[in-house]
């Protein structure tokens, strides 16, 4: 009787881990039968949200979206699930500014489940506004730069026409226009020096 009773317990021992097995596999699916795309990641680019892009995957349900804090999958959670198999991107408005985030793109196969690749993720963040400034502040200084190395130009361009100018002259060739170049280059001059500070003032003001 007593081996008997062991042999039940095993066996019900084994119907549990059975069922355990099949909750755990009930949402995920390691084994990819429809192809898992890498998602592409903002570094800091929008201070709104981080957005995550990816490739459409032909016959999926829709995709389920994790995230997590370290590019371990297990340790990820769900931040988003999508329905729409059109759907190629997502808008993470609740990442936390400055903080880096993994994420994973999973299709679905059906409602209920979905495949994954633990080694199919990107890491991104949510831009800060000081980051932001500092981004835009550069990208105004690089303008003034630009702007001010072409009114240079024009400006060396202005001094050796007259140059000329002096020598056709004295020489009664090409006057008019001679003289029309050197108004064009003058005027690019002072139109480029103008457009430098402009973006001068705007790098100040960040």
């Amino acid at each position: 009787m007593k081996k008997t009773s062991s042999c039940k317990t095993i066996f019900k021992g084994f119907i549990m881990m059975a069922l355990l097995g099949v909750g755990l596999m009930a949402n995920t699916v390691q084994a990819a039968s429809l192809p898992v795309p890498k998602p592409s990641v903002s570094q800091g680019t929008y201070t709104s949200y981080v957005r995550v892009t990816w490739s459409k995957v032909a016959k999926s349900k829709g995709y389920v979206i994790r995230r997590g804090t370290s590019a371990t999958y297990s340790k990820s959670s769900v931040v988003k699930k999508i329905s729409s198999a059109g759907t190629t991107s997502f808008n993470d408005t609740s990442a936390t500014p400055g903080r880096t985030y993994y994420y994973w793109v999973c299709p679905r196969k059906s409602s209920s489940k979905y495949v994954y690749s633990a080694k199919k993720y990107a890491s991104g963040s949510r831009g800060s506004s000081s980051s932001t400034s500092l981004a835009t502040r550069l990208y105004y200084l690089s303008l003034y730069q630009n702007y001010l190395a072409l009114a240079e130009k024009q400006r060396q361009e202005y001094m050796r026409l007259e140059a000329q100018y002096d020598w056709n002259v004295q020489n009664h060739i090409g006057v008019v226009s001679t003289a029309r170049n050197i108004q064009i280059a003058r005027l690019l001059c002072n139109s480029y020096t103008r457009l430098a500070y402009e973006y001068y003032a705007k790098a100040l003001a960040c």
